[in-house]
């Protein structure tokens, strides 16, 4: 085993620090797992950055540093060091010795380090997602969210590279809130939201003396603050073109408008906009008795009672509802799930996670609360609720960036009347998270940003299905995707003119399948750059396309069982095919694939000369026009119904071309009665 004393300069880089690495007595090599011991120094605060108000950084007792490094095998591990001991910090707290041991470390292999250790997330990445609640105090801070990185290589011989400098990546507010008044409230502010409009990062603590304390992204642009205090009263500022900067700490005073209402302080609200509309909920028989309340326009809360209908017996009453289930959902067949009825039109806004966050923690706790961890947490819940409808002024938010499996599978099927979408902040999905979410929602003409990159099995599937009034897809950046991930996202939005790019390059199975059957005002498919299938990614993907004229180019030239059947089937006004260079085949790889497409002539060339059960089954069946076909098989023509009907219902007359000496049945399983048959030359 070898051991390495490494001394480095961590944060600024003012001060110099010289580089020791003493090599111990030890196993010579680095199979299997080698303890490191590297000795890290803080530089000299500048003042713009610290952990104390007195501009000082220093380690503590328990911090850990996350070591990120590839192995012999290529791939990314993530160590964590032995927590510190007060033995181990050195230099009035400014060098510390960690310990951290790594397995099979690859020469030169790539390696990072992240501090402190709990802003690593399991893949080795950068947790930023930790940066979304805070507490707001500089000791939590410090503790937990000041990030430090290093990227670099370890050398030669597998040891850590012998100078390693962290970099700070966050900048620091430290705000005070004054009223229009010019009063401090910074004492009385229980919740503070930062927004730069990409990310939001929300402070709950308890009313206590200030700063308040956000580590943030590096800011450049325009900054939105929300302000909540222990009296229920909201404030606002919007601040304009700021830049804040990395390894810097701002002083920020800010004075806060008033504001009436601001939605992620609010609890779930329905507002009559019609006298006399009526609102009930159904609640599962796993809510405990009286853990769901409601308020009824400025009165108090009151224990809810499963399905009593509450009247707003005049236009603009509202009624809101809290709750401490972890979900509302406990089975389909028998009905037991939480659902809302609402007998006439009224507007739907406010934060869904009043319904699962425990109340007796404060007024505000669902306001920070950005986890879902029950199964199938809101399933159904506005299903059919058909005169529910959205308000520009008072938005429905969903804050969650950590889901449940199925959390939102078919909350708002067929509310007809929803015309806006809440936002999506998610960047990680699990499995059937938006599973048919927006199902039938008639009047949404917009459908929210997805900015998620880390997809899990059907998680947009069938989400805006039947959403006809959607006429443009929104953003879709994943490039590793998952099982059934697309799965008929899109199907029959009949106004739908605008696919989104489609960047993956390798599929999984089922990804694309039905993604936009049935989307009649689709006339350009996206390009599909993918050359690695999976079984089914394409079934059915662009069916009942009618207004599709020109297929997208298919480079893949190994296929999957499935993977373009049905693909253009019933695309009436296809008319130029893509070619088709795959040579090795797939059991029903083009089953159905042009079935229906009357208005095309020629069929790709098939280069494939070994055909595999059902390949081309039905693959033209009901072309009328089609009046040219080039197949170039030799093996299989007749075996396991790879042409089963494949040319039935073509154009009575035509040319066929295939390979000299190859025998083919006349009729709908082989060449096409009546068609003249050529010989292919492939100098021609």
């Amino acid at each position: 085993m070898k051991i390495y004393v490494i001394i480095a300069l961590v944060l600024l880089g003012a001060l110099s620090l010289g580089c020791v690495k003493e090599e111990m007595a030890g196993q010579a090599g680095h199979d299997g797992p080698v303890t490191l011991t590297t000795t890290v120094s803080l530089g000299e605060a500048s003042g713009t950055k610290a952990l104390t108000t007195e501009g000082i950084k220093t380690f503590a007792v328990g911090d850990q540093v996350a070591i990120v490094y590839t192995n012999t095998a290529d791939a990314t591990v993530k160590a964590v060091s032995e927590p510190l001991t007060a033995d181990s910090i050195l230099d009035g707290g400014k060098t510390a010795v960690l310990t951290v041991t790594l397995t099979d470390p690859k020469p030169s292999g790539a390696v990072s380090y992240i501090y402190p250790a709990a802003m690593a997330a399991a893949d080795g990445s950068v947790n930023y997602a930790a940066l979304a609640v805070q507490q707001g105090s500089l000791a939590a801070l410090a503790a937990g969210l000041d990030l430090c990185t290093f990227e670099g290589s370890l050398d030669t011989d597998a040891s850590l590279p012998d100078c390693v400098i962290l970099n700070n990546r966050l900048a620091v507010g430290e705000f005070t809130v004054k009223n229009e008044g010019g009063s401090d409230i910074t004492d009385s502010i229980v919740c503070f939201f930062v927004s730069d409009g990409v990310d939001t990062y929300t402070v709950s603590r308890a009313a206590s003396p200030g700063p308040i304390y956000v580590a943030m992204k590096p800011v450049s642009g325009d900054l939105r603050l929300v302000a909540a205090d222990t009296n229920w009263e909201y404030y606002k500022k919007d601040v304009a073109a700021q830049t804040l900067a990395a390894n810097k700490m701002y002083p920020i005073a800010v004075t806060m408008a008033q504001s009436s209402f601001e939605s992620r302080l609010s609890p779930l609200t329905f507002e009559a906009i019609e006298a006399g509309a009526t609102v009930s909920f159904r609640l599962p028989s796993n809510t405990a008795e009286g853990s769901v309340q409601y308020k009824l326009n400025d009165g108090s809360w009151t224990v809810y009672t499963s399905g009593t209908a509450i009247t707003l017996t005049n236009a603009g009453d509202k009624v809101q509802f809290r709750g401490k289930n972890s979900t509302y959902y406990v089975n389909t067949a028998s009905y037991d799930y939480g659902q809302f009825s609402v007998s006439a039109e009224c507007y739907l806004y406010g934060n869904i996670m009043s319904l699962v966050t425990d109340y007796t923690m404060g007024e505000f706790a669902f306001a920070s609360n950005v986890s879902l961890t029950g199964y199938r947490t809101f399933y159904r819940l506005f299903e059919n609720v058909s005169n529910i409808k959205s308000l520009d002024t008072k938005p429905l938010v969903l804050p969650a960036t950590s889901l449940a499996e199925g959390c939102y599978k078919d909350m708002f099927y067929r509310c007809t009347s929803l015309g806006t979408a809440p936002a999506l902040p998610a960047m990680s999905l699990v499995n059937r998270c938006y599973d048919s979410m927006f199902d039938g929602c008639t009047s949404l003409g917009a459908a929210p940003a997805l900015p998620a990159t880390s997809l899990a099995s059907n998680c947009y599937s069938y989400m805006f299905s039947g959403c006809t009034s959607l006429s443009v897809a929104p953003a879709l950046p994943a490039t590793i995707l998952a099982s059934g991930c697309y799965d008929g996202m899109f199907s029959y939005c009949t106004s739908l003119e605008v696919a989104p790019i489609l960047p993956a390059t390798s599929l999984a199975g089922s990804c694309y399948q039905s993604m936009f059957s049935g989307c009649t005002s689709l006339e350009v498919a996206p390009i599909l750059p993918a050359t690695s299938l999976a079984g089914s990614c394409y079934q059915s993907m662009f069916s009942g396309c009618t207004s599709l004229e020109v297929a997208p180019t298919l480079p893949a030239t190994s296929l999957a069982d499935y993977c373009y059947s049905y693909m253009f089937s019933g695309c009436t006004s296809l008319s130029v095919a893509p070619t088709l260079p795959a040579t090795s085949l797939a059991g029903y790889c083009y089953y159905y694939m042009f079935s229906g497409c009357t208005s095309l002539e020629v069929a790709p060339v098939l280069p494939a000369m070994s055909l595999a059960g059902y390949c081309y089954s039905y693959m033209f069946s009901g072309c009328s026009k089609l009046s040219s076909i080039t197949c170039l098989a030799e093996n299989g023509i007749t075996n396991q119904g790879s042409c089963s009907n494949w040319v039935r219902d073509v154009a009575s007359t035509g040319t066929f071309t295939r390979t000299l000496g190859v025998n083919w049945p006349s009729g709908p399983n082989g060449i096409p009665s009546h068609w003249t048959v050529i010989f292919y030359d492939a100098n021609q």
